[in-house]
C-alpha cells in the first residue's frame, strides 16, 4: 500500500473509506479514523479526501492551513500522528504527552475556524464532544497512552478561555501631535520617516520627557529640535527632515514673490 503523508494518515483514510462503504476496517486504527472524521468535519470531505485521491500531499497540507494555521503547526500535527502510529506498533507502549500535544493542536484548529466562519451549534458540539473525550474508545486510548488523561480532557476548555481573553493592544507607532510640536516637528514630517526611525525618535523624545525636561523648542528657533542626550544619529535625522521642509518653504516663497 502506498503511503500518503505518513502511515497514520494513510491508515485513517483507509479505515474511513472502508467504514463508509460498510466494509470492515482494522479496529486498532479507530483513533486514526476518528482523526480523519474530525478533519473532514473541520475542512470538508473534498479538502481531505481529494488530495488523497490525486496523491497530492502539498494540497492536503495547504487545505489544513485554510483558516490560518501555519505550516509549522500542520507539520507538527502530522508528525505527532506519525508518532502515535509508532507507539501503536511498539511493544513497550510507554505513557507520554503525545495526546496532550495532539489535542492542543486540534483545539487550536477549531478556534481558528471559529474566528473565520460561523460554526453551527451542532458542529461545535461535535468538536466539544471529541476534544472532551466523550467518545469512550478515544478516552480509553488516551488513558492507555497519556501520563495525565485529565490534562488532555482540560485542553479544550482552556483553549476556549484563552481565545476569549482580550488581545494585547499594540503601542501606536506615533506619539501625539503635541509631543512632536514640543520639539518643533509636525506629524506630516514624522510620518515621512521610516518606521524604525520613528521608533528611535519616539524613544529619544520619551527619554527627554522622563529626564531633565530640557528638550523643547526655543523662542529664537522654533524649528530647532533640542535633544542633548548625545544621540547624534536621531538629532541629525530629525534636523535633516526639518531642513528639507524649510528649503521647500523657501522655494515656495521665492516662486510666489517672483509672480508678484
Amino acid at each position: 500500500m502506498q503511503i500518503f503523508i505518513n502511515e497514520a494518515i494513510t491508515d485513517g483514510i483507509t479505515a474511513y473509506l472502508k467504514n463508509n462503504s460498510l466494509d470492515n476496517f482494522t479496529k486498532s486504527h479507530i483513533f486514526e479514523l476518528r482523526i480523519i472524521e474530525f478533519l473532514i468535519k473541520l475542512y470538508g470531505k473534498t479538502d481531505i479526501l481529494n488530495p488523497y485521491t490525486i496523491k497530492s500531499e502539498e494540497s492536503f497540507k495547504n487545505n489544513l492551513m485554510v483558516y490560518g494555521a501555519t505550516s509549522e503547526e500542520i507539520d507538527k500535527l502530522l508528525s505527532l500522528l506519525n508518532e502515535y502510529h509508532i507507539w501503536l506498533n511498539s511493544t513497550s507502549r510507554d505513557k507520554n504527552n503525545l495526546m496532550k500535544e495532539i489535542f492542543k493542536l486540534l483545539s487550536g484548529l477549531v478556534i481558528l475556524k471559529n474566528n473565520n466562519v460561523v460554526i453551527s451549534s451542532e458542529e461545535m458540539k461535535y468538536y466539544e464532544d471529541f476534544l472532551s473525550l466523550k467518545d469512550s474508545k478515544i478516552y480509553q486510548i488516551v488513558q492507555m497512552l497519556s501520563t495525565n488523561p485529565l490534562e488532555v480532557k482540560n485542553i479544550w476548555p482552556e483553549a476556549v478561555a484563552k481565545s476569549k481573553e482580550e488581545p494585547i493592544k499594540e503601542e501606536p507607532l506615533y506619539l501625539s501631535d503635541a509631543e512632536y510640536e514640543k520639539y518643533g516637528l509636525i506629524m506630516t514630517e514624522v510620518k515621512e520617516l521610516p518606521e524604525e526611525q520613528v521608533k528611535k525618535l519616539n524613544a529619544e523624545i520619551k527619554n527627554r520627557d522622563e529626564g531633565d525636561n530640557s528638550g523643547g523648542t526655543t523662542k529664537n528657533k522654533p524649528w530647532q529640535l533640542v535633544l542633548t542626550s548625545g544621540n547624534g544619529y536621531v538629532d541629525a535625522l530629525v534636523l535633516f527632515s526639518i531642513m528639507c521642509t524649510e528649503i521647500m518653504i523657501g522655494i515656495v516663497i521665492t516662486i510666489i514673490i517672483r509672480r508678484l
